[in-house]
């Protein structure tokens, strides 16, 4: 028997079968997590961004009005 009959025996199995669909949603499920986990980074990072952005915007203006 050669390693593809062995792995087509082996993927034959129903208790394989199940353990190889919980490790695929097991994965699929840690993938989600760190997507959830990038998304939320990325949105914190924006309304900085944004904050910092506006922090100089108006102290820009404030800074031109009364030099002027």
């Amino acid at each position: 028997m050669d390693n593809d009959e062995f792995i087509n025996l082996l993927h034959d199995s129903d208790l394989i079968k199940v353990e190889l669909n919980r490790l695929e949603n097991e994965v699929r499920g840690a993938n989600a997590a760190r997507s959830v986990g990038f998304f939320e980074i990325c949105s914190w990072i924006c309304s900085i961004s944004t904050g910092v952005i506006t922090s100089l915007f108006v102290n820009k203006c404030s800074f031109t009005q009364y030099n002027e």
